[in-house]
Parts: structure tokens; sequence; C-alpha cells
């Protein structure tokens, strides 16, 4: 756990800005500590990418779930939730469905 103290900031910040694609970092586990020591700063959670697109053209690549999981730092059950939430916006039920509609419909589709 990163203490503010330790990196040489010793004021109480107002804003304590967190990605949530971060290796090796738990940000829901500093939100807590941030959260009992500094109860009055406000804590935004961002993340650097569309999930969904970017898990997307993982598995149009061909990525397992296992893979997908590691590489996003998410568990295997989110993966299957958000490929759940991919094939209904496609109206399909399966990868090798998801992969036929992505190749009759072009890279210009949003998941």
């Amino acid at each position: 756990m990163i203490l503010l103290p330790s990196i040489g900031y010793d004021k109480r910040p107002n804003i304590i800005l967190l990605d949530l694609v971060m290796p090796g970092f738990s940000p829901s586990a500093f939100e807590k500590w941030a959260r009992e020591n500094y109860p009055e700063t406000i804590t935004l959670v961002l993340t650097s990418h569309d999930r969904d697109a970017y898990l997307g053209g993982m598995m149009e690549a061909g990525a397992t779930n296992k893979f997908i999981s590691k590489k996003l730092q998410i568990a295997p059950t989110t993966v299957e939730k958000h490929l759940a939430r991919i094939y209904k916006k496609l109206a399909v039920t399966s990868r090798a469905e998801a992969a036929l509609w992505g190749s009759e419909h072009g890279r210009d589709f949003e998941y």
C-alpha cells in the first residue's frame, strides 16, 4: 500500500484520482484505505479504456477468457459478464456467432 506521507506528501489531499487498470494495484483496496484515513477526501476512479471494446478486440483476436482476465486483471466471471453484454448488444449467443457478426459488419461497430 502506498501511503501518502511516505512519498513526501504531508498535506491532506482534496481529491485522489485512481485508475481501475493498474498492474499489481488494487484500486478498491486503496479506495477503502483512503476512506478510512482521509474521510473528507473525494476519490475519483477512472478507467484508461473502453473495457467492452478492448475485451471485444481481444475476443476477436482469439484470446481465451483466462488470458483476457489476466490481461485486464479481472475475474474470469467478470470476463463472462462482459462477453454476455457484448453478445446481447450484437444479438448473438456465442463467441463464434460474434466473430461471424464481426466479419459481416467489419470493425466499424461498437461493442
